[in-house]
């Protein structure tokens, strides 16, 4: 039935005037575009990216692309280009309802895929709700609103309320002191950076409650705001505290990376529907990323490091690499790991790149680390040689800390791929000596 409707579509001569022929590699559609026509595949192959991560491959004709953004009046929430030579109508948005009119086959298409996006989508959710109860800490998120759309049983127990209470409820509900919890979100808006501080938490049946809570924004491809993750973890025995700034627990690894997967699904057909999301700039998105990588990286690193457990360092470096650096290309050329005489105890060449490396062994203790004030990073400047610079390549890399308590135990170097950063975020060496990164 739907090839008939397609073979009615091209007798006509009106809509025949919409078919467009395409080659290999064209854009039909770019993610955050304004546009709203709607396309329906002919003949081809399309792929579907979120951000630079391919999500989907379209091949059935008659499929409808770019519905969501038709519907409801949003910016393209994914960039759609062609595998293959192929062909497909493309109808502007002013002529869509006629057309909808006119073939109804085609108009049962989008309710069709949206169901089955549905179904995916609630299928990963329920299965990254099943994974996140299992947590040792608390996980609430927020939409942009501030509103909670997701959180696991530990939250539940801590904070003394059930899902139906808290859902799409305002976050601030759940702490003592309204004002106190949204000055605390203030800062982490203005500074655009992961932030930590005990607040105090009214539990229903057990009465006051202090919770280390962790606050860290969420984006979607586009740099757009779309939430906050607050993972929270009760300190009352152990507070008040006295007046000093220290770590009370370090997050861990798979929080954030289950965190960041649950993410990823909930917005991976739905997008920015909002239209109230706040744009950041590139500089300020790489620095919430390079902060992110900093942060997991030394609370996975601070034991073996301090134990000089080379095995150990080498395992949580391709861990890193293969879950938190999955899919997310560019920014680093590589990761190396010092001991606190600067010699290389670990390092880790990210896939795709070549030319000059670090290996196990060589010392860091001859180059400039150039501190950067007001920052807890290091810039250095290096020139390394192979068999294709034997001149030497000019490399760029940034350093954090890792420290035990107040003592420094060891080094993470990131090797910035400034080619890439240069394309991609418009950044430079000076852009980077202007990050300012606090002390976890």
């Amino acid at each position: 039935m739907l090839r008939k409707t397609i073979e009615k579509i091209l007798a006509d001569p009106k809509y025949r005037n919409f078919l467009v022929e395409f080659s290999p590699g064209d854009v039909l559609c770019v993610e955050g575009e304004k546009s709203q026509d709607l396309c329906i595949l002919i003949s081809g192959v399309l792929e579907v990216f979120r951000g630079q991560d391919k999500i989907q491959e379209i091949d059935q004709i008659g499929s409808v692309i770019g519905e969501i953004s038709f519907l409801l009046g949003v910016e393209r929430t994914a960039t759609v280009k062609t595998k293959t030579r192929g062909r497909s109508l493309i109808i502007p948005r002013e002529e869509v309802g006629e057309f909808l009119e006119k073939f109804p086959a085609i108009l049962w298409q989008i309710p069709r895929a949206l169901a089955q996006k549905v179904e995916e989508v609630s299928h990963v959710l329920y299965g990254m709700k099943q994974l996140c109860d299992q947590l040792p800490d608390a996980v609430v998120i927020t939409d942009a609103e501030g509103k909670i759309i997701a959180w696991n049983k530990k939250a539940e127990a801590l904070y003394g309320r059930k899902w139906d209470q808290m859902h799409h409820k305002p976050a601030e509900h759940i702490y003592e002191s309204r004002e106190e919890f949204l000055n605390f979100l203030n800062l982490v808006l203005r500074s655009e950076q992961a932030q930590e501080k005990v607040l105090k938490v009214k539990h229903p049946e057990e009465g006051v409650r202090y919770v280390s809570t962790r606050a860290s924004l969420l984006f979607d491809s586009q740099q757009n705001l779309q939430g906050v993750v607050f993972v929270g973890r009760d300190v009352s025995k152990s507070f008040p505290m006295k007046a000093r700034r220290a770590r009370l627990w370090a997050l861990p690894f798979a929080v954030l990376g289950l965190i960041g997967v649950f993410f990823a699904f909930y917005y991976l057909y739905f997008g920015n529907t909002k239209g109230k999301t706040r744009t950041l700039s590139a500089n300020v998105f790489l620095g919430e990323l390079i902060e992110r990588d900093r942060y997991l990286l030394e609370s996975l690193l601070v034991e073996p490091v301090s134990g000089k457990d080379e095995e150990a360092i080498k395992s949580c470096l391709e861990d890193f690499v293969s879950k938190q650096l999955k899919g997310r290309r560019g920014i680093y050329r590589g990761i190396a790991v010092l001991d606190r005489a600067k010699r290389v105890i670990g390092a880790e060449t990210l896939e795709g790149q070549h030319g000059p490396g670090v290996s196990v062994g060589i010392s860091y203790s001859s180059i400039d680390f150039e501190k950067i004030p007001g920052s807890e990073h290091y810039i250095l400047t290096v020139y390394r040689t192979d068999a294709e610079h034997p001149m030497g390549r000019k490399g760029t890399e940034m350093a954090f800390r890792i420290r035990r308590g107040a003592r420094t135990v060891g080094w993470i170097i990131f090797q910035m791929d400034m080619e890439f950063l240069k394309k991609h975020y418009n950044i430079g060496e000076k852009a980077l000596r202007a990050f300012r990164f606090n002390a976890l």
